[in-house]
This record gives structure tokens, sequence and C-alpha cells, in this order.
């Protein structure tokens, strides 16, 4: 008992310096484990039940932590869950292992940006614009033709213009989208058609050309919900 008293103070006493310093006590690495309970965080999510896959993906991550598509799935599970803080430590810890995954670093663009949205104060809706941005730009720095990179920070500069929005810069990441375009070929860019129109029209306030792109659109990807609703 004396042993155990002394050497389970002890690690006690290890792991509170490891939460310290690492941010938790080192778990043995088993990949195979991991990979099981990724599977089974995809299936609880596809039953609906995001609490339950966040969870069993936690426990992937710590089991495979160099695998970071468990970590980017994890951090859009919380994201979707408003535990914006909460992925924002995954973000930092998988950030120092792979700086230049791209996935990683939209997951985190998408993060900050999702954010802003369920804020009010103005200054900290900045900061967090920026941090978003900062994401994007570093995958359109490595990869100029990133669609979810370019369509989110078009956005961003859009729709936040009070706090560091730059409308010049949102025209041409739309138009440079609509340049990479394949036309009918992936329905994701009805959204470009819907939020490029949105732009036109209330910020530019040229409805007339506005209605123009979202016409096109429909016309290209007619069951996008978001523009039939749009122009009926």
């Amino acid at each position: 008992m004396y042993w155990l008293n002394k050497h389970g103070k002890s690690l006690i006493i290890f792991c509170i310096i490891s939460l310290i310093i690492l941010g938790g006590c080192s778990v043995e690495q088993n990949p195979d484990k991991a990979a099981a309970l990724y599977a089974d965080s995809i299936a609880a999510a596809g039953e609906g039940d995001i609490d339950a896959a966040i969870s069993k993906l936690k426990k992937a991550v710590t089991y495979d932590e160099k695998n970071i598509e468990y970590t980017v799935q994890l951090i859009y599970y919380l994201s979707n869950k408003g535990k914006y803080e909460e992925a924002e430590k995954f973000i930092n810890k998988a950030l120092k292992l792979a700086p230049g995954n791209l996935e990683l670093r939209m997951a985190a663009g998408r993060n900050y940006i999702d954010w802003v949205q369920s804020i009010t104060d103005y200054l900290d809706m900045g900061a967090l614009a920026d941090k978003g941005i900062k994401q994007f730009n570093y995958i359109l720095e490595r990869n100029p033709d990133h669609f979810d990179a370019l369509l989110y920070r078009a956005n961003t500069y859009a729709n936040y213009p009070d706090i560091g929005g730059i409308y010049e810069q949102a025209e041409l990441d739309f138009k440079h989208l609509l340049e990479l375009e394949v036309p009918g070929e992936n329905p994701d860019y009805a959204e470009v058609y819907y939020y490029y129109g949105e732009f036109l029209e209330r910020n530019q306030h040229d409805k007339e050309t506005a209605l123009e792109i979202w016409k096109k659109g429909l016309e290209l990807y007619p069951e996008s919900e978001l523009l039939l609703e749009k122009l009926n």
C-alpha cells in the first residue's frame, strides 16, 4: 500500500505536469484502435448522434495523434455543435503536428468564420474573422484554385465589411471561381452563383446583374434549392 500511495502520487504529479506542458498524459498509440473508433464515429454521425461521434473521435485522436484526418473531422463536428473554443484547442495542437495540411487549415478557417456568426461584439468578430482569413490565405498561397477557400474568403470579405471586409477582393474571388467552373459539373457551384448575386445586390446595389447571375446559375443547376427559393 505504501508503494502504491508513493508511486501513485508520483504518477498523479507527473500527469499534472504533462497536462500543463503537453496538454495531457501521453496515451500509447494504437492506430488500429483509432481506425475502429473513427469508423464508429462516422456511423454515429450518420445516425444523427453528433455527440457520440465527437466522443469517439476524441478517443481516436488520442490513439493516433499523427492521423490529422481524425482531428479535421472532429473540428467539423465540434463546430457543428457550436463548440468553437474547444475546436480551436484541437486546431492549435494539430497545426503543431501538421502545419502544412490544407484540409486542417480549411477546417480551422471554417471554425473561425462560423464562430463569428455566433457572437455580436465587433472587436471579437474582427479578431475571429482575421483568424479565418489567415487560414484561407495560407491555403490560397499554395493552391490558388482551392474552391472552398476561395468561396469562404469571398463570403467573409463580402459579409463583414465593417470589420475589415474588402469588397474588391470578394468580387475577384467570386470571378475567379466562375473562371474555374466547368459548367454543370460541380453542383456546389450553385452556391457561388447564389452568394455572388447576394453580394452584387447587397454590397454593390446592382440587382439587375444579380438577377442575371442567379438565372444563369439556375439554368446550370436547376435543382439548387438556394437559387429556386431566390427566384421564386
